[in-house]
């Protein structure tokens, strides 16, 4: 037996443990999308599409949707913006990007604002408009937690399937 074909198990021993550990996590499944939660993170019961608990259990991560007939994303983003800045006390908007989820146009949103009790806290909202659906992706937490919990949810993202 050659080289070549002994390695050949073994590389795809490899492959398949690597696309195993790339998915590990529970799939969800809505009426309106799948994703692939990080393992660490709880599914809560709730009235959102999906109501999740970070590892750290001070993290959360929402999905709740809107009608949003006759709305494109511009505008969308703009009435969003206003609204978060009336309702978050101590607003302080870090970034504005867009993006897309699963091929569906998409905004980005990180800010800070305080709790009632003062403490700060940190929010990334990614929002997308599908079938004049508003989906709002909301992960709220602590600012030291912050680059982790965003890596998770990307990784959520990354594995997001529209229904």
């Amino acid at each position: 037996m050659t080289r070549l074909a002994r390695l050949i198990p073994i590389l795809a021993l490899l492959i398949a443990v690597t696309a195993t550990a790339a998915c590990a996590g529970t799939l969800f499944k809505s009426d309106h999308f799948t994703t692939r939660i990080v393992t660490g993170w709880e599914i809560n019961k709730g009235d959102d599409l999906l109501n999740l608990t970070g590892p750290d259990g001070a993290s959360s991560l929402l999905v709740n949707s809107d009608d949003a007939t006759g709305v494109d994303l511009d505008t969308f983003e703009v009435v969003f913006l206003k609204q978060l800045q009336k309702s978050e006390k101590d607003f302080e908007l870090v970034s504005k990007d867009r993006t897309e989820i699963d091929g569906v146009a998409a905004g980005v949103w990180t800010f800070t604002s305080s709790l009632d009790d003062g403490t700060k806290i940190k929010t990334r909202i990614y929002s997308a408009i599908k079938d004049d659906t508003a989906y709002n992706i909301i992960m709220v937490c602590l600012p030291e937690q912050f680059d982790s919990d965003a890596a998770d949810l990307k990784s959520m993202l990354n594995s997001w399937t529209w229904l």
